[in-house]
């Protein structure tokens, strides 16, 4: 709740330079996505993987078990008791996080001009090719993804913006069928046209054009032919660089 309560806090800050058309801060922008990121791995985590349900149940049993020989029992069961709605949230059983963070955003004056911003600052990124590590890249799509969840209108909701329509997301559709899918954490994936059905735009065309079993998109994710001599040709040339620049 608190790192939900900063990011929103950050966006405010920006709508208020935005009123008073003052420049960015390359490095708060940064940081802005990175925290996003952060809150994307930590839900993706927490729906995809079991480890934490399973681990969650075991220490409700054993405070059970020794609750009564423990002075401080009705702390932990306040602790259980928030767990037991973080976890298993009935009406938010996945992607609790990111929609707290949406339904926060929700409440600042122009935020949608920040997200925008936020979205083109991502594209320039990547444009740019500003970063060293591949996760630093996949960051920013990661991000593109969950700013167009934030930024359009929840399912069921028609009154809200429509994300894919906004002059500051029109890249992002091209962006989409070019990585359909995205590294996430260790062997965990964003399937992005499965991603985004929460959004109420996301329509069944849009998905339809973002093919992940086309051959082009097999070859464009799979090392074989000459992927790995050109990846080695890559990290040489970078390395080289890299090392007459701080020499």
């Amino acid at each position: 709740e608190d790192t939900v309560k900063k990011f929103k806090d950050l966006i405010e800050s920006l709508t208020q330079a935005e009123k008073k058309k003052e420049v960015h801060s390359q490095l708060k922008l940064d940081l802005i996505v990175r925290l996003l990121d952060v809150l994307i791995k930590l839900d993706k985590l927490k729906d995809m993987k079991s480890n934490l349900v399973n681990d969650f149940a075991r220490y409700k049993r054993a405070v059970q078990l020794v609750g009564g020989l423990l002075g401080n029992k009705k702390e932990l069961e306040t602790e259980i008791f928030n767990l037991q709605g973080f976890l298993c949230n009935p009406s938010h059983p996945h992607g609790l996080i990111i929609w707290s963070a949406k339904k926060n955003i929700e409440e600042v004056d122009n935020s949608i001009d920040v997200i925008c911003m936020l979205l083109q600052h991502c594209k320039e990124t990547l444009e740019t090719r500003r970063f060293v590590l591949p996760d630093e890249e996949h960051m920013q799509y990661r991000v593109i993804v969950y700013l167009m969840y934030i930024l359009d209108a929840e399912k069921d909701n028609k009154k809200g913006v429509n994300a894919f329509r906004e002059k500051g997301a029109s890249f992002v559709m091209t962006l989409f069928k070019q990585t359909p899918v995205i590294p996430l954490f260790g062997d965990m994936q964003i399937q992005i046209k499965y991603d985004l059905n929460k959004c109420q735009h996301w329509t069944d065309t849009q998905r339809d054009q973002i093919d992940d079993s086309s051959k082009k998109t097999k070859d464009h994710y799979m090392l074989h032919g000459n992927k790995r001599q050109e990846i080695r040709a890559a990290y040489s040339s970078y390395t080289s660089k890299f090392c007459s620049l701080i020499n």
